[in-house]
């Protein structure tokens, strides 16, 4: 079984440190963002990448099958 319990968790950044662009991004562009910086992460191992994100594999080879 896996799931979020899994994952290993890290604080969110204070929002000093968490620098956001003016004006802010759609959903749609952070999710992009996200899922291209968890793929970074993980040397583009998508069970890492997904693990990361806190979502399942099928997930998100669903996300990226939408990009294309």
């Amino acid at each position: 079984m896996t799931g979020n319990a899994d994952r290993i968790k890290t604080p969110l950044p204070s929002p000093a440190k968490l620098v956001l662009p003016d004006p802010l991004p759609t959903l749609d562009q952070m999710r992009d963002v996200m899922i291209a910086e968890a793929l970074r992460r993980s040397s583009g191992n998508l069970s890492a990448a997904s693990s990361i994100l806190g979502i399942s594999r099928w997930g998100l080879s669903k996300r990226l099958k939408n990009l294309q």
